[in-house]
């Protein structure tokens, strides 16, 4: 059964690029607040979908999920797959989906939003990505990229005609590749800065 998708907002300029990291044979796309990373098989035409083993057992994608901050931190613990954030939300409110390639993508919801909500909101995206620190060091090379070196070793990589969104990795993290989007110009800029993307529970 096909789940409806929330849709995202346009992107320009370099971001709606494509990145092939052959090296890895992951290809990243970027739409709008999250970016489409497909792994198809030597004999497959697009990616296919699954469950995910998790804890020796195998949780089924879901779409988006109304979650107070006590029940996000509950669902990510029974998960138990790395999940990034930008701290605890103003209104106590997120919505978070768990995506067919293993992604989680995390939105703040404002007071009056509900889950699904089609406004452009703040989104962490966690996408499980294999030599993720050496693929955003490809992505850094390109044309029109911009890099960062951050405090505790991570690398940040944005696009110099596009201030809402940026792309993260780690070296103690090597299979997550992080994007933080949010509407406010320079906003994702101020939260990386400020350390205030980590993963949940650390």
């Amino acid at each position: 059964m096909m789940r409806s998708r929330v849709p995202r907002p346009h992107t320009t300029g370099v971001i709606a690029m494509l990145l092939a990291a052959t090296f890895t044979g992951v290809v990243l796309a970027n739409h709008g607040e999250t970016a489409r990373i497909t792994t198809p098989g030597p004999h497959s035409s697009g990616p296919k979908t699954s469950t995910f083993p998790t804890r020796g057992r195998k949780i089924t994608p879901f779409g988006p999920t109304a979650l107070s901050e006590a029940r996000l931190q509950n669902l990510w613990a029974a998960l138990g797959r790395p999940l990034y954030w930008a701290g605890p939300a103003r209104s106590g409110a997120y919505e978070l989906s768990l995506e067919d390639d293993g992604t989680y993508v995390l939105r703040y919801l404002p007071a009056d939003a509900r889950p699904g909500s089609k406004q452009s909101l703040r989104t962490v995206t966690t996408r499980p990505v294999g030599n993720a620190f050496v693929a955003i060091d490809e992505l850094a090379r390109r044309d029109g990229m911009v890099s960062r070196t951050l405090g505790n070793g991570g690398r940040a990589v944005y696009a110099s005609d596009d201030p809402t969104r940026i792309f993260l990795a780690f070296p103690d993290a090597a299979y997550q590749l992080i994007q933080v989007f949010d509407p406010v110009a320079g906003e994702v800029q101020r939260l990386v800065r400020s350390g205030e993307i980590t993963a949940l529970g650390s």
